[in-house]
C-alpha cells in the first residue's frame, strides 16, 4: 500500500488513465463503458480530494517528471512485496516436495502433500504474473520456482528469517514437545525419589521390628526380618546405583553387612532364580507323592 499522498495521487492517476485506455479500447460495450464510468468517477473525487488538500493546481500528466518519480516509487514498493510473497511460496513448495518424497505414491498423506504442492504453486503464478505486468524485466517461471534464484537475493537480504512458515510451525510443535519432556523427565525424577523414600520407611520399620523380636527373644522371627532387611538394603544400594546419577538418594544407615564390590544385579536375578528352582522342586515333589 502506498504510504505516501504523492504515492497514493499517483497510483490513482494510472487506474485513471488505464481505465480511459480501456473504455476507448471497448466503447461498443456500453455495459463495461458503464462500469468504468463508475470506476473513474470514484477516482476522479479521489485525486480532486488530494488535489484540495495538498494544493495541486494541475493535475500530473503521465508524462510528468513528478509523476514519473513517484509511481516508480510505488513500483518498486510493489515489485519488493510481491517478490517476498513468492520467496515465501517457493520455499514452502521447495519444503513440501522434499517432505513428498518420504512417501510412496497413493498414500492418503502423500495425496495431501501433492494437493497442498498444487494450491502454493497455483498462488506463486498468481503473483508472478502480477510482478510481470508491473514491468521492467521479464521473470520466468522457472526462475520463481527456484527460491535460490538471484531475482530474490534482495528480498533476502531484507528478511529477518528465512525460514518458511511451515518450518516455523514444525519448530513450535519440537519446542512444545521438549517442554513435555521436561515435565515428564521432572515426574520420573519425583517417582525415583518418592521409591527410595518408600523403601527408607520400609527399612526402619523393619528395624524396629527386628530390634523388638531381638529383645523379646524371638529368635526364629527375628532372623527372618533380619533377612528381610538384608533384602531392602540390597535393593536400596542398587536403586542407588541406577538413580544416583540424576536424583539425590537419601542415604540409608545399613544395619547388614553388604561388600560394596558386590554386584547387586546379580544377586537381585540369583534371589529370583532361587526362588523359581525352589516352587519348582516342590511342584517335583507333589507330582511324585501323587504318583504313590
Amino acid at each position: 500500500d502506498p504510504k505516501t499522498w504523492q504515492e497514493t495521487y499517483a497510483l490513482n492517476i494510472r487506474k485513471s488513465h488505464a481505465l480511459q485506455e480501456d473504455m476507448h479500447a471497448n466503447a461498443d460495450d456500453e455495459d463495461h463503458v458503464t462500469a468504468h464510468l463508475t470506476q473513474l468517477n470514484a477516482i476522479h473525487s479521489r485525486l480532486q480530494k488530494l488535489e484540495k488538500q495538498h494544493s495541486v493546481s494541475t493535475r500530473w500528466a503521465v508524462n510528468d517528471a513528478q509523476y514519473l518519480r513517484w509511481i516508480q516509487e510505488v513500483d518498486s514498493k510493489l515489485k519488493a512485496t510481491t517478490l517476498n510473497r513468492m520467496l515465501v511460496f517457493a520455499r514452502e513448495r521447495q519444503f513440501l516436495l522434499s517432505l513428498k518424497e518420504k512417501y510412496a505414491n497413493g498414500q492418503s498423506i502423500a495425496t495431501r502433500i501433492a494437493n497442498q504442492i498444487k494450491q502454493v504453486t497455483m498462488k506463486l503464478k498468481k503473483n508472478l504474473k502480477a510482478l510481470n505486468t508491473i514491468g521492467g524485466v521479464t521473470i520466468t517461471e522457472k526462475e520463481a520456482l527456484n527460491p535460490v534464484s538471484p531475482i530474490y537475493l534482495v528480498s533476502v537480504l531484507n528478511q529477518d528469517c528465512v525460514l518458511p512458515s511451515c518450518i516455523q510451525r514444525q519448530g513450535s510443535e519440537l519446542w512444545n514437545r521438549c517442554c513435555r519432556m521436561h515435565e515428564e523427565i521432572h515426574i520420573i525424577k519425583e517417582e525415583m525419589t518418592n521409591v527410595s523414600l518408600h523403601y527408607l520407611k520400609e527399612h526402619n520399620t523393619a528395624k524396629m521390628a527386628f530390634n523388638h523380636l531381638t529383645e523379646t527373644g524371638q529368635s526364629s522371627s527375628s532372623v527372618l526380618m533380619f533377612e528381610h532387611m538384608y533384602s531392602i538394603e540390597r535393593r536400596y544400594r542398587y536403586l542407588s546405583e541406577i538413580f544416583g546419577w540424576c536424583v539425590k538418594v537419601p542415604p540409608m544407615e545399613y544395619y547388614c553387612s553388604i561388600a560394596p564390590s558386590e554386584n547387586l544385579l546379580d544377586g537381585a536375578v540369583e534371589d529370583d532364580c532361587d526362588d523359581e528352582l525352589y516352587n519348582e522342586e516342590e511342584e517335583s515333589d507333589e507330582s511324585d507323592n501323587e504318583m504313590y
